[in-house]
């Protein structure tokens, strides 16, 4: 069995530019915001790994239960905020998903108020709480979850994807919103948007170098409908865009940086491509056998086969 850790190298590409750079043997850390596709994305990350040993298993509150300082995993998952891991481990490579705040909010309805869905550990950790709160929302309609006032629910819905990513716990904090802005564009390796998740799969696979597809059927993948939020009452809306306001922000500007990377990514594997179909210049007779890549428009594309495609 191979002792070659993934990722081998990784594209880094901040708010200006991209660098490929070794993967340092650094493990992953996936920062699951729920509702985000993040399962579908957990086994598909899990396919990359060639011994289940290596994948912590998922994050239930505990970071010593998942082995946080064990030099040998490579991969930690599971629904902890950027800055509490971070504290306990900076050296890793952090990825994430976003989600429109709306749809993600009635994602999340469904699945708290499906009955199936309090499973994987969380019904063994829960306090009496928020079991009441459970037990809410498996009764309520989305109107009536909406507009609770239960602290576990509002929990569940008021700006959760900024609560995940900021580097402050309290919400009232001036750089509460623009500190996650700060982590996920400049901080975090990998982000993908829900709503373009072929895109960000490719995207994934380009900063990560991985040539390993993406299969639904094989990743569990959900597909949900969108949510016509025109549908409930003008209270209703009102007090969604209330509590998801800085999601809101936090989500625009992330479709807008990931529209960014989506096309250098694209332009550059298409200029590898291109590149990789060019026809070689014909050797002068006499010129020594294997001397045919020295022009420079054949050594500018060995560069960008040997920087840009996936080895």
């Amino acid at each position: 069995m191979s002792n070659k850790r993934f990722p081998t190298w990784v594209v880094r590409m901040p708010t200006h530019g991209a660098e490929r750079i070794s993967g340092q043997e650094k493990p992953l850390a996936f920062v699951h915001i729920n509702k985000t596709a993040g399962t579908s994305l957990t086994q598909y990350l899990k396919a990359h790994f060639e011994s289940p040993a290596v994948v912590a298993p998922p994050w239930h509150g505990d970071f010593d239960e998942i082995g946080v300082d064990d030099v040998t995993r490579q991969m930690f998952w599971g629904h902890f905020t950027y800055e509490r891991f971070v504290k306990r481990r900076p050296d890793v490579w952090f990825i994430t998903f976003l989600r429109d705040p709306v749809q993600r909010v009635f994602s999340q309805y469904r699945s708290m108020h499906n009955p199936a869905n309090l499973r994987d550990g969380w019904e063994k950790v829960l306090p009496n709480h928020a079991r009441r709160s459970m037990d809410f929302a498996q009764a309520a309609s989305f109107e009536e979850f909406v507009m609770s006032d239960d602290p576990f629910i509002v929990g569940h819905i008021q700006n959760l994807q900024t609560r995940f990513l900021s580097s402050y716990r309290d919400q009232n904090h001036p750089e509460y919103l623009s500190s996650a802005i700060l982590n996920l564009t400049e901080s975090i390796l990998f982000f993908g948007v829900t709503e373009s998740f072929q895109d960000s799969i490719s995207l994934f696979r380009y900063q990560l170098q991985s040539s390993r597809p993406y299969i639904a059927e094989e990743h569990d993948r959900n597909v949900s409908q969108p949510y016509d939020v025109s549908v409930t009452s003008t209270e209703v809306r009102h007090r969604l865009h209330q509590l998801v306001g800085f999601d809101q922000q936090l989500y625009e500007l992330a479709v807008t940086e990931f529209s960014r990377r989506v096309q250098f990514m694209k332009r550059k594997t298409d200029m590898s491509r291109t590149a990789n179909r060019a026809p070689r210049r014909r050797p002068v007779p006499g010129e020594p056998a294997g001397n045919s890549l020295q022009t420079s428009d054949d050594r500018r594309r060995r560069f960008y086969i040997d920087r840009w495609l996936w080895p």
